[in-house]
C-alpha cells in the first residue's frame, strides 16, 4: 500500500513539476504587417530550471505543430521566448531591431502560426508526452490591428490589448504590473462642521511587499500640486508592509484659507524603491449670502473698444476663490473660470 502511495505520490509531482512550467505570454493575433510571415507567440520559463522547447508543441484549434529551434533549442529560467512564423525573414523581418539577441527564437514545422481575429481559436503548448502544458482562448476581445494580446500575470489567465503598436516581443508586456508600483485614490471629499474631510485607498498595484510609505494630503492654496509649507496637510508614515494588491484605508481632515474652490492633493511615495503617485479633487467650501456683493455694473460701454464689466466686494475677511461662481441675469448666465 505504501508503494503504491509514493508511485502516485511521485506521478502528481512529477505531473506538477512539468505543468505550467511554460507560460504563454504574448500573442501578435493581427499583425500591421504580412499575417503569413509577422504573427508571432510570446512565451515564458517560470521556472528555476533551463527547458529544452524543442520537446515541445503548439496547438492552434486546427493543427499540431512541433517546435523547432531558429538560435536555440532551450529556454532559460525567467527568460522569454518568441515562437515565430515558418517563413518569417529572421534576416531582415520587422522585429529584426526589435526582438533582444539575447531572447530565444523558435519556429514551427508548419507554414505559420495560423492565428486569425475573425473567430476564437484555443492556443495550447504541449510537453512531448501530450500533456497540456498552458493555454488560452483568443478573442474576449481581439486586441486592435497591429497591438498584441499580452497576459497580465503568470498566476492566473487574464489577458489584455497591449499598450504598444507591435506589442512587446521579447520584453516585459506592458500591462503587467511593475515590481513596486503604488496608486492613491480619494474616494470622498466633503465640508462638514467647518473643516474639509475625506478618505482614500493606496493601492499596492506592483509584484512585490512595499514596506515604509509616506502618506500626505493638502490644501493645494497655490494651485500648483506641490506641498508648500504652510498649506494645511494631513501627514503619517505608515511602517505596515503593504503586500500586492493590498489596499489601505485612509482618513484625512484639514483646515482652509479660502472661501469658495479649494483643490484637494494627496500623495503617496516610497522612498526605498523611488515610486510615488498623486491625485487629486476639488472642493467648494460654501458662501454665506452677503460675502461676495455686486459693488459696480458698467452694462452699456460708450468708449470703442471698452467691455463691459462688473465689480464685486468681497465682505469676509478670507480671500475667495471666485473659480466655479455663477453670475445670472434674466437673459443667462455665466460661470467665472481661471481664464
Amino acid at each position: 500500500m505504501k508503494t503504491i502511495k509514493k508511485i502516485i505520490f511521485l506521478f502528481f509531482f512529477i505531473i506538477s513539476n512539468i505543468f505550467g512550467q511554460i507560460k504563454l505570454s504574448e500573442l501578435m493575433i493581427n499583425p500591421i504587417g504580412n499575417e503569413d510571415t509577422d504573427e508571432f507567440i510570446e512565451i515564458f520559463n517560470i521556472s528555476d530550471s533551463a527547458i529544452i522547447i524543442t520537446d515541445y508543441y503548439y496547438i492552434n484549434s486546427d493543427d499540431t505543430s512541433k517546435i523547432l529551434a531558429l538560435s536555440d533549442s532551450v529556454l532559460e529560467a525567467g527568460e522569454y521566448g518568441i515562437i515565430l512564423d515558418s517563413e518569417y525573414d529572421t534576416t531582415s523581418g520587422v522585429y529584426k531591431n526589435i526582438i533582444p539577441h539575447s531572447v530565444s527564437k523558435f519556429t514551427i514545422d508548419d507554414d505559420n502560426l495560423g492565428l486569425t481575429n475573425s473567430s476564437s481559436k484555443v492556443i495550447e503548448i504541449l510537453s512531448k508526452d501530450s500533456i497540456s502544458i498552458d493555454l488560452y482562448i483568443t478573442g474576449n476581445p481581439f486586441p486592435i490591428d497591429g497591438h498584441s494580446d499580452e497576459r497580465i500575470k503568470y498566476d492566473d489567465s487574464i489577458w489584455g490589448g497591449s499598450l504598444n503598436l507591435g506589442g512587446t516581443p521579447g520584453y516585459k508586456n506592458s500591462i503587467s504590473p511593475k515590481d513596486y508600483g503604488l496608486e492613491i485614490l480619494i474616494d470622498s471629499c466633503s465640508f462638514l462642521s467647518d473643516e474639509i474631510s475625506g478618505n482614500g485607498r493606496i493601492i499596492n498595484n506592483g509584484l512585490n511587499d512595499i514596506n515604509g510609505i509616506n502618506l500626505r494630503v493638502w490644501n493645494d492654496a497655490n494651485f500648483d500640486s506641490i506641498y508648500t509649507n504652510g498649506e494645511y496637510q494631513h501627514f503619517e508614515i505608515i511602517s505596515d508592509s503593504l503586500h500586492f494588491e493590498d489596499t489601505l484605508i485612509f482618513n484625512f481632515s484639514l483646515s482652509y484659507n479660502v472661501l469658495g474652490f479649494n483643490q484637494i492633493v494627496a500623495k503617496v511615495e516610497n522612498i526605498t524603491h523611488n515610486i510615488s503617485d498623486s491625485t487629486y479633487t476639488n472642493i467648494a467650501v460654501p458662501l454665506s449670502v452677503g460675502d461676495l456683493i455686486i459693488n459696480e455694473f458698467y452694462p452699456r460701454p460708450q468708449i470703442t473698444n471698452s467691455a463691459e464689466y462688473l465689480e464685486i466686494y468681497n465682505n469676509t475677511l478670507s480671500s475667495i476663490n471666485l473659480r466655479n461662481i455663477k453670475i445670472k441675469d434674466n437673459t443667462g448666465s455665466a460661470v467665472i473660470t481661471n481664464n
